[in-house]
Order: structure tokens, then C-alpha cells, then sequence
């Protein structure tokens, strides 16, 4: 599909300016730009005509859902230009890198910011449970440490909406995911079987890799299938935490990285109660 020129761009939307393309995947073009009415703000063009669906959807649940610690959705709409049509959308811009960024750049996080970055991604999960809504793609590159020493999840662009009709087909092999975050019952496109807990393994991952530098599926594997092997087949071992004085937050990490759905916490609400439990043992 064709992508409008930068100078299309801000014909099309006149109160956008000084464009600047931070990346450009699959599925959208990414620019940093200055809107009169906003600010310095995230421009997203899609330039996936098949993405349109579930960029209708990614602002559906910013907008009712108006979750904290996900970046506002200011305005969205369609661009018009000489080569055809582009849906877009104008966010929040949050002065931070990515987690991914972040660990590529050789950093690491202290033990109360690893807890910080644990109590963000459970609040989620509990503000999710209840619109019904599983993210479904929680990895280092869609969290964003900001310059004030907060979290900010983003791109719902996968997110399924359990009151909603599914989006990927049921005789597709694969459910969207991203290998080495997503557990089995997601990337096996087990739609029934898709809910919270889906969110929960990712959340388990994710720290797992915040506290020790390492994920257990990807590291040393040789292939995407092999990640995916890898998280069917293995029970990785518990992190070693000096601040985890009762070994609780450690056993906590491996039963939301569980590779069988019923050995995860039910809820969010009961995730989350369990880490509050269990963090007065914890050397902060």
C-alpha cells in the first residue's frame, strides 16, 4: 500500500508540522510532529489496509476505556492524497525509550523500579479485565520508561476484545503474538482459551527479563519455531532476586510464566492481590 508524502500529510491535516519518522513497520508509518492543538505529539499513518480494523479498535479502547498509564488518543480520521487513502491517528507523546531501547542501550533497572514496572502492567491488567479487553502483545518494545521514572503501555493494535468478534481467522494456524511474550493457548490461536491470563504470561516475561537481563524463550534460540518450542516445553528456572527475602516474588514470576493456563492466577484482581500480599517481604 502506498504511503502519503510528508507534504500530503500536512495538506491533509494543517494543523500538523515538522515531521520527523521515528519507524516504520508492517503496518504503520510513526512520525514525531508538532500539532497546534496538542503539542508535541505521535503521529500514526497505517499504511496496512487489512491493520484498519484493529487501529478502529486500538482507539475505541483508548477512548472509552481512558486506561492510565496509556498514552491519550487526541484525534484519528482518514487522510485523503493522490494515491488512495490512509486512516490515522494522533496521540499522546511521552518523553521516554522503550524497554527495549532501554536494554539495547546496555541499562538496567533497579529492584524498586522493576517492582514499579510489576504494579503498572497488574494495574492494567485489572483496568483491562474489566472492559474485557486482553492486550495481547505486552513486550519490551511497547513499554515506554518515561523521563520521570514512570510506565507507559501502548500499541493495542492486536488487543482482542472479548465482547467482540474475532478479527484473526479460526482456521489460521497462528493467533497474532509476538514469539517469546505470548503464551501458548494465544499463539495456537486457541480463541476460547484467550482471556486475562493471556496478559498475566506476558506480564510474568516481562519481569522476568526486567529483574534477571534475560528471557527464558528467546535467548539462545535459533528460530521463532524454536521460541515457540521453547515456551510450550520449558519451565524456567526461578530468578534470583537478593531483595526477594521469602523467595515469594521469585515463585510468583514462574506461575504467571506457567505454560498451562490453569496454573496462572484466574483473574488480574487475584494476581494483583497476590503480589500485594506477598511485597512486604521485599527489601525495597
Amino acid at each position: 500500500m502506498s504511503m502519503p508524502t510528508e507534504a500530503e500529510i500536512t495538506s491533509a491535516i494543517p494543523t500538523i508540522k515538522d515531521l520527523n519518522l521515528l519507524k516504520t513497520c508492517g503496518q504503520k508509518s510513526v512520525y514525531l510532529a508538532d500539532d497546534q492543538r496538542f503539542g508535541t505529539a505521535v503521529l500514526k499513518i497505517i499504511i496496512n489496509q487489512a491493520a484498519n480494523e484493529r487501529t478502529k479498535r486500538e482507539i475505541e479502547v483508548a477512548v472509552a476505556g481512558k486506561i492510565p498509564f496509556v498514552p491519550e488518543i487526541y484525534a484519528h480520521g482518514e487522510i485523503a492524497y493522490s494515491s488512495g487513502k490512509n486512516y490515522y491517528l494522533i496521540e499522546r507523546y511521552v518523553d521516554g525509550s522503550s524497554l527495549e531501547d532501554f536494554y539495547i542501550s546496555g541499562k538496567r533497572f533497579s529492584f524498586p523500579e522493576c517492582a514499579l514496572l510489576l504494579e503498572t502492567l497488574l494495574f492494567l491488567a485489572v483496568e483491562c479485565e474489566k472492559i474485557h479487553l486482553v492486550h495481547r502483545d505486552l513486550k519490551p518494545g511497547n513499554i515506554i520508561f518515561d523521563s520521570h521514572g514512570k510506565f507507559w503501555i501502548i500499541d493495542f493494535g492486536i488487543a482482542r476484545h472479548l465482547d467482540l468478534p474475532s478479527i484473526t481467522g479460526s482456521a489460521d494456524a497462528f493467533g497474532p503474538h509476538t514469539a517469546g511474550y505470548a503464551p501458548p493457548e494465544q499463539f495456537r490461536n486457541l480463541k476460547n482459551d484467550v482471556d486475562i491470563r493471556a496478559d498475566l504470561f506476558s506480564i510474568g516475561v516481562v519481569l522476568y527479563e526486567a529483574l534477571t537481563g534475560s528471557n527464558p524463550f528467546r535467548d539462545g534460540a535459533r528460530s521463532a519455531l524454536e521460541v515457540l518450542y521453547r515456551t510450550e516445553k520449558i519451565v524456567p528456572a526461578p530468578p534470583i532476586i537478593d531483595e526477594d527475602t521469602s523467595g515469594l516474588l521469585a515463585q510468583f514470576v514462574v506461575v504467571l510464566m506457567s505454560r498451562f493456563i490453569s496454573r496462572r492466577p484466574k483473574t488480574a484482581v487475584e494476581a494483583q492481590n497476590w503480589y500485594l500480599s506477598l511485597k512486604p517481604t521485599l527489601k525495597m
